[in-house]
C-alpha cells in the first residue's frame, strides 16, 4: 500500500511538471504571434507611407513640370505678337487677327488706319482715303484736344488715363482716335470696321516705343 501511494505521489509530481513545461510553451508561442503580428503591421505602415511620400514626390513634380511648361507656352505666346510698326512715330501698334493686315498712311503727324481686308472689300476704306483710326503723337503736358479742335481740361497724358484710348511714353502721349464715318455703304464693310476699330483702340494702351 505504501509502495502505491508513493508511485501515485511520483506521478502527481510529473502531471504538473508537465503541466507547467506546456503552460510555458504556450506563452513563448503566443508572445511569438503576438511579436510576428506587431512586425508585419509595423512593415505595412512601413511601406506604406513610403508609397504615399513617392506618390507625393511624384506629383510635385507634375505639378512643377506642368507650371513651367505652362509658364514657357505663355512666353511664346507674348513673343509671338505681331505689330504693326510705324516709323515716322517711332512706336509699334499690337495686331489682333482682326488687325492683322493693318497698314498706315502719314500725313500733317497723323499715322491714318486701315486694314488691307477692308480696303480690298471697298477702296474707299483705305488708309489714304476714309481711315477707320488714326494715331497721333503730342507732348504729355500739353492740353488735350478734340477731333474738332476744342481743347479740354485735362492733358493728354490724364485723358489718356483716363480713357484708355492710348498710351504715354517718356515726354510723349500716343492717342488712337476712331474714325468720325463709316468708309463704306456696305453693311458687312461697316461691321468688320467696326471690329477694326475696336481693336486698335484696345491695342492703343499697349503701345511699344521702337
Amino acid at each position: 500500500m505504501l509502495s502505491i501511494s508513493k508511485e501515485r505521489k511520483s506521478m502527481k509530481k510529473l502531471d504538473q511538471k508537465g503541466v507547467g513545461t506546456l503552460e510555458v510553451m504556450l506563452l513563448i508561442v503566443v508572445i511569438a504571434l503576438i511579436g510576428g503580428v506587431g512586425y508585419y503591421v509595423f512593415k505595412m505602415n512601413k511601406d506604406t507611407n513610403k508609397t504615399l511620400d513617392n506618390a507625393n514626390k511624384s506629383s510635385s513634380s507634375t505639378t512643377a513640370s506642368t507650371q513651367a511648361k505652362s509658364g514657357s507656352q505663355q512666353t511664346q505666346a507674348t513673343d509671338s505678337t505681331k505689330y504693326l510698326t510705324i516709323t515716322e512715330l517711332g512706336i509699334k501698334l499690337p495686331l489682333t487677327d482682326v488687325t492683322k493686315t493693318a497698314y498706315y498712311y502719314t500725313k500733317d503727324g497723323y499715322a491714318y488706319l486701315s486694314t488691307t481686308q477692308l480696303k480690298d472689300k471697298d477702296p474707299s476704306c483705305a488708309a489714304n482715303e476714309t481711315s477707320i483710326a488714326a494715331i497721333s503723337k503730342s507732348a504729355k503736358t500739353a492740353k488735350y484736344e478734340t477731333s474738332g479742335g476744342q481743347q479740354l481740361g485735362q492733358t493728354n497724358e490724364e485723358w489718356v488715363k483716363a480713357n484708355g484710348y492710348g498710351t504715354t511714353i517718356g515726354d510723349y502721349t500716343y492717342i488712337v482716335t476712331p474714325g468720325q464715318a463709316a468708309c463704306s455703304s456696305d453693311e458687312a464693310v461697316q461691321s468688320i470696321q467696326t471690329q477694326a476699330v475696336k481693336a486698335f483702340t484696345d491695342s492703343a494702351t499697349s503701345i511699344v516705343k521702337l
